[in-house]
């Protein structure tokens, strides 16, 4: 509002007056516009965060589930870069005019099918001309000059046979086993061992019929059903019951696996939600959890799995007492150990994904190595482009998470020694890596902590320390997708059934996928 100048008083003090009041006014005026321009950008963020909240929940139900980029998806990027990409071909000195087009060398690939392996038996099937063609049409017998070999497979369907035990009993007729009352009367052998005892099935059905459900992934209902198809009543029940009979008889073995298995100097841990019924103490709709511990035993792969009704990973805490047996000094692992942790001795390496419980359990184990995976980082950032594919900052940093796989991939075709892959890490892999810490840096602070990106920065920050560990480290992998690929074999086991899964049949579960 405006002043009239005739209604301003001529009196100085009066005059100051009026200025200091209504420059406190405007004061006010401004502070509260200020806090209306904040009150619509928290407004306006959190509509943001909502939109891109529903847009990640419509990607999770429609969307598609791989990582991969398509070839439209790889050149969209140059988009972005096009003045760049431009400036450096025109920088880029003439070429000379040729009148010849340069082919690329090939190699060309071997033709032909491939041949079964030499360990199957072969069966020869002789396809001969009747014996009146084998004369010829001057009166002489045909001589035979060679022959035209193929090879076909077979395969003979499961057969069902039934074993008769016999034991024969010997009794003596003449004294009646009088002669010496320290022996039976009736002689006879002893009942065979079996692994399910009192049970109408032998060892190599329980075999068979084991492998189909726990590594072929047929379940027992169905298995009773090709049973019955063969004139065999066998119930699911029968089978199961059996099962757990076996497993019993394993569970010293399991334990054995255990203690071998953290002896190992490199492990990965992961675990994944299931639903259990009959659970004691819990309602059948609550989750409990399969922990899957993956390493090796004398360079051969061992996978343990471990049930638990709860996400909690206290149980590892007795575990990880026995791992790293060995307690290799720093300098053979070629480990820096981050985070200030001492550098005397290091018993070995655990890699996990971003769950919390495993920084709680591992940051008092001063001589573990705790490897994150950058799998699980670059995923994030997948989200955000499954929203926006034309997100710059995250096509970046999934290209260049990219480049470090493919220069894993080299070092696998190319079999190089642990030397000279750890050469390759340092030479290449730690220049990317430089980068991409430099930019988390500087976008960190530009995006909304709640915002996709926010979030996707916030956990690559939070991981950071334990990425770089497989820097110093050839024999560690980029990520955990190995024992990501274990919880799939068990997931593909369960998910034939129709209904959850009792604790007895993961108890089985624990025994046999091993």
């Amino acid at each position: 509002m405006s002043l009239d100048p005739n209604s301003l008083p001529d009196d100085v003090e009066k005059l100051k007056r009026i200025i200091i009041f209504q420059n406190i006014k405007l004061t006010d005026q401004k502070q509260k516009e200020a806090e209306y321009q904040e009150e619509i950008r928290l407004q306006k963020l959190k509509e943001s965060e909502h939109l891109d909240q529903i847009e990640r929940l419509k990607i999770q139900l429609f969307g598609r589930k791989t990582e991969k980029w398509s070839q439209i998806e790889k050149d969209q990027g140059v988009l972005f870069n096009e003045i760049e990409s431009s400036l450096q071909e025109d920088s880029s000195e003439p070429e000379e005019i040729s009148l010849f087009t340069p082919v690329k060398n090939h190699t060309r690939k071997k033709t032909g099918r491939k041949p079964f392996p030499e360990y199957f038996p072969r069966i020869t099937m002789l396809h001969d001309i009747p014996e009146a063609e084998k004369t010829c049409s001057c009166g002489h017998t045909l001589s035979r000059i060679g022959e035209e070999k193929s090879e076909k497979l077979d395969i003979i369907p499961a057969k069902i046979q039934v074993e008769v035990h016999v034991r024969p009993k010997y009794a003596c007729k003449k004294c009646e086993g009088t002669s010496d009352k320290s022996l039976p009367v009736v002689r006879i052998a002893p009942v065979p061992n079996q692994i399910a005892e009192k049970s109408m099935l032998s060892s190599g059905f329980l075999a068979y019929t084991i492998t189909q459900k726990f590594a072929d992934a047929l379940p027992f209902y169905r298995q009773a059903g090709i049973l019955q198809r063969s004139g065999v009543e066998i119930s699911r029940s029968t089978l199961s019951n059996t099962a757990i009979q076996v497993f019993e008889k394993l569970s010293p073995m399991i334990e054995d696996v255990r203690r071998e298995l953290f002896k190992s100097k490199y492990l990965q841990i992961d675990e994944t939600v299931l639903q259990v019924l009959n659970e004691e103490g819990k309602s059948n709709s609550s989750k409990s959890y399969m922990w899957v511990i993956r390493g090796s035993i004398r360079e051969k792969p061992v996978v343990l799995y471990h049930y638990e009704p709860s996400r909690s990973a206290k149980f590892l805490e007795e575990w990880i007492g026995d791992f790293g047996k060995l307690s290799e000094t720093l300098s053979e692992l070629n480990v820096s150990l981050p985070m200030g942790r001492s550098t005397d001795r290091v018993s070995g390496i655990i890699q996990t994904d971003g769950y919390e419980s495993y920084d709680s359990l591992l940051k008092s184990k001063l001589k573990i190595l705790h490897a994150g995976c950058w799998n699980h980082a670059r995923r994030k950032f997948f989200e955000i482009l499954k929203i926006d594919p034309n997100n710059a900052g995250a096509q970046w940093i999934v290209k260049e998470i990219g480049k470090l796989y493919a220069i894993e991939s080299k070092a696998k075709e190319g079999k190089l020694s642990s030397e000279e892959h750890l050469s390759l890490r340092q030479s290449e892999s730690k220049l990317i890596v430089g980068e991409i810490f430099s930019w988390m840096n500087k976008r960190i602070v530009e995006v909304a902590p709640k915002s996709s990106m926010g979030k996707a920065l916030s956990y690559l920050a939070g991981q950071w320390p334990k990425l770089l560990i497989f820097l110093d480290h050839p024999e560690l992998q980029l990520d955990t997708n190995l024992v990501e690929n274990d919880i799939r074999l068990l997931l593909s086991v369960e998910r034939t059934g129709s209904s959850p899964v009792v604790r007895k049949e993961l108890l089985q579960v624990q025994a046999f996928i091993l």
